[in-house]
């Protein structure tokens, strides 16, 4: 009933908007997840040799079912199967070469649930109530397929297929800043809701998921959203310096009281149905990440008056940059930053001008320095002389006593 209900929406919200997005996943694709995966999957309701389902599948954007373990078997067996049956869908191909004991894609394969007595090099499943064994297969013969689609999200995300978006609740109650910078570290940032269609989504079909999800790790009844005006004030942008597409307010927000404890943030409130309320940023809040499956570039936090640049006012040299607010509780932030810091502002002393100018003579360009370089030189010139012509006299001495005939 509430996939029919979506349908409609979107088809209504498409009507109103003109706007469609081009599912990553088929239309109909059902989802398999678990704590390693999530896959969006797809049959191929025709009797087809196994080379035509493999084509089938990479034209459609995935490849032919594999059962790698046996999680994936007891989800064929007691999620997959009545769907199929009830489709009229009773033997699918396999992913799995016999010979090589691996997928055609070359992934090797531990798992295996053979029926004994049968021959081929290729695997079918008969999906009979209750018969769910592998059986090799003659690899020209004909079946049914599935397909499936590995959706690049972290594990137990809530995924609103029609618009390519996987949303995930972070566990740990953090800063604005800091939830951002989790989400990011899974591939996301924190969420944006891009239109009424998705936000009544999350309010129903994942509200559960959300609640149950924000119990584990508190009683604050909120999550931090990617939306904040702390540049400008009643300017609400994302923490990508983008536009908001969607404002679901609650009635009487924002209400920004202003200083001391400004609120430049936004959290979806749970007890509101997930309507937004702006809060202080450095509130310790959970977070709802998002993550556009169309877009493989991982966002970046893009706040022009959250970075601050220090330049050298007579020669306009940058000598750093900084982030002009942070968390007081962002230890780790406050840390890097530190050194970051100490290693720019670091001076090599065999780098400096002073230390150069000791390895050379300075010029002097004075007549009064000629003179006494002059007679300087002159002085111990004849010094040295002095100190050396006894020396001399010696060797002459010794030379001739050598060189004069012997009798």
């Amino acid at each position: 009933m509430e996939s029919w209900l979506f349908k409609t929406r979107m088809v209504i919200f498409i009507i109103l908007t003109g706007q469609c997005e081009c599912s990553v996943c088929p239309e109909d694709s059902l989802l398999m997840q678990n704590n390693t995966k999530n896959w969006c999957i797809w049959f191929v309701n025709s009797t087809e040799t196994l080379d035509s389902i493999q084509n089938i599948c990479k034209d459609q954007g995935g490849l032919m079912f594999p059962i790698e373990n046996a999680t994936v078997q007891s989800y064929l067996e007691n999620t997959l199967a009545k769907t199929l049956i009830d489709q009229g869908i009773y033997q699918i191909w396999l992913n799995y070469n016999v010979t090589s004991g691996a997928t055609f894609e070359g992934v090797q394969q531990t798992y295996t649930n053979f029926d004994n007595g049968t021959t081929g090099e290729c695997v079918g499943i008969p999906l009979a109530p209750g018969v769910y064994t592998w059986r090799k297969m003659d690899c020209s013969g004909a079946s049914k397929g599935i397909c499936y689609k590995t959706l690049d999200c972290p594990p137990h995300s809530m995924f609103v297929l029609p618009y390519d978006i996987c949303f995930w609740t972070t566990t740990s109650r953090k800063t604005a800043i800091e939830g951002y910078n989790e989400c990011m570290a899974d591939g996301g940032g924190l969420a944006v809701i891009p239109n009424g269609v998705v936000y009544s989504e999350l309010n129903t079909t994942f509200k559960h998921q959300i609640v149950t999800a924000h119990s584990t790790v508190g009683n604050s009844n909120d999550l931090w959203v990617g939306v904040t005006d702390v540049c400008t004030e009643n300017d609400f942008i994302t923490f990508e310096g983008g536009t908001v597409p969607y404002f679901p307010w609650q009635t009487d927000q924002p209400n920004d009281p202003g200083e001391p404890n400004p609120q430049n943030c936004v959290i979806m409130r749970i007890a509101d149905n997930l309507y937004w309320h702006d809060k202080d940023c450095d509130e310790q809040r959970i977070s709802l990440c998002s993550k556009s499956l169309n877009d493989t570039t991982l966002p970046t936090l893009n706040l022009p008056c959250l970075t601050t640049t220090a330049v050298m006012p007579t020669t306009g040299q940058v000598l750093c940059k900084f982030p002009a607010y942070i968390s007081p509780n962002d230890t780790e932030t406050i840390n890097k930053m530190t050194e970051q810091i100490k290693k720019e502002m670091l001076i090599d002393t065999k780098n400096t001008s002073v230390y150069r100018r000791s390895l050379v003579c300075a010029d002097d360009p004075r007549p009064s320095a000629t003179y006494i370089g002059v007679t300087a030189a002159v002085v111990l010139t004849f010094i040295g002389c002095l100190l050396i012509f006894p020396d001399i006299v010696t060797i002459i001495k010794s030379l001739t006593l050598k060189l004069r005939p012997k009798h």
